[in-house]
């Protein structure tokens, strides 16, 4: 798969990360590839595209970090890992007690997995334990050649120490769902708007608790006619209508959890004009028919069957209904970019992709 030639603002909407600050992206330059990334075979790659840097992969397409040899889901990742530790504003240490600092101070370095020239480095500038570590901004971390992946090491490390149990992990699990989620009917939502909205109502389900419940102690009968496959699909258009409730809420939607996963990233997000673009996106249908491509058949197994559908999944849904296959999720993904832009503008992306494409005015 080429490295497209797109437009730089289309670039930047359509990349990993597009609402990163410049002081992000300098504090970035500052980092070579990491880990995958920075395997012979992948850095050679990347090294045509003249990406050498943490701050060159975040404007990566997902589509083309998805052709690299070898790739996964995990390099995403790895990027998410990475750049949780440029974004977070405060240093680690604000959030460590005397109590801890007093036990990092007769941890050594080496408990951290430090390299042997990461750790001389840092003996070299008068640091001796953790606990020094901990006390340095993560810009003077950077300054002192602590690679990304040193630095998560290190911030485990103070955290195995400062909470020995780990308990705080589940947490999220134990936040409530939006409000009055669970009591809306369904057939306005995504799910509702898919194929599987008249199936489910044909069971006699109206609400998305209904739903809920259904899938949590599904009949034999009702098992058969909605296998694997379409109750992923189910979880799925279930959580993109969760999400769209809980981010209506001025109090904070961090406050709320998911019905079955911890996040929802749409792959294109959608700008002021976002109901428009759905609305036209929406027109293109298509079913698990012998002509449909390969891609159409595995979304409409998991009762994706519009490009408006298409344009609300994210990578990790993407990445079940492919069943791991790279070629195929960026079938998915090339598809829907295409009738994105040509719903937009009418041709647009024949200059991107080719000529082969779907015509999103439907039919």
């Amino acid at each position: 798969m080429p490295f497209y030639d797109l437009p730089p603002d289309l670039r930047s909407a359509w990349s990993l990360y597009p609402h990163l600050s410049q002081q992000d992206l300098l504090r970035m330059r500052r980092h070579p590839l990491p880990g995958y990334f920075a395997s012979p075979e992948v850095r050679l790659v990347l090294a045509t595209w003249e990406v050498h840097t943490l701050a060159d992969l975040v404007q990566l397409l997902p589509e083309e970090i998805l052709s690299l040899p070898g790739a996964t889901i995990d390099a995403f990742g790895w990027i998410a890992q990475c750049l949780s530790l440029v974004t977070v504003r405060c240093p680690s240490s604000d959030t460590l007690t005397a109590d801890d600092f007093a036990r990092l101070d007769t941890v050594p370095l080496r408990e951290a997995g430090l390299s042997a020239g990461s750790t001389a480095a840092l003996k070299m500038a008068g640091l001796k334990t953790l606990g020094d570590v901990a006390r340095m901004a993560a810009v003077t971390r950077d300054a002192l050649g602590l690679s990304l992946d040193e630095q998560r090491r290190c911030i485990t490390a103070f955290r195995v120490i400062s909470e020995p149990s780990l308990e705080q992990e589940d947490v999220g699990d134990q936040r409530p769902l939006p409000p009055n989620f669970g009591s809306q009917a369904f057939g306005s939502g995504s799910l509702g708007r898919s194929w599987l909205g008249p199936a489910l109502q044909a069971e006699g389900l109206r609400t998305y608790a209904d739903v809920m419940a259904f899938l949590a102690d599904t009949p034999e009968d009702a098992h058969r006619r909605f296998g694997p496959k379409t109750r992923a699909g189910i979880e799925h258009l279930l959580d993109h209508d969760a999400d769209q409730l809980r981010a209506e809420h001025a109090d904070g939607p961090e406050l709320y959890r998911l019905p079955y996963r911890s996040h929802h990233q749409p792959i294109v997000p959608m700008g002021a004009d976002g109901h428009r673009e759905r609305s036209i996106l929406s027109r293109v249908r298509w079913t698990d028919a012998d002509s449909a491509p390969t891609w159409a058949k595995a979304l409409y197994r998991h009762g994706i069957d519009n490009f408006g559908l298409l344009a609300e999944a994210d990578l990790a849904f993407l990445w079940i209904v492919a069943d791991g296959d790279t070629d195929a999720m960026c079938a998915m993904i090339v598809a829907l970019r295409r009738a994105w832009m040509d719903c937009t503008v009418a041709g647009s992306s024949v200059a991107v992709y080719g000529p082969h494409g779907v015509d999103p005015s439907g039919p």
